[in-house]
């Protein structure tokens, strides 16, 4: 009988996303429509900001979730 396998088994990379960010930070859309984007807080560096584009367009505020940065 041999042994059993110690390896891991194989598991897709995880993205460097959470469920969240792939949402709109201010009004929670996902963000799977044209004209979304997503960069990383201009203040902290740590953060992942989620824009849709009616969000971007209106100007609505977004708050980053890391260290309270809030932006247009």
């Amino acid at each position: 009988m041999s042994a059993p396998s110690t390896a891991a088994p194989y598991e897709a990379a995880a993205s460097p996303f959470s469920a969240d960010e792939h949402r709109c930070s201010s009004c929670g859309i996902s963000l799977t429509t044209r004209g979304s984007v997503t960069f990383v807080c201009p203040s902290c560096g740590k953060g992942i900001i989620g824009r849709c584009r009616q969000c971007r367009d209106q100007s609505v505020p977004y708050i980053c979730r890391v260290c309270g940065f809030q932006g247009p």
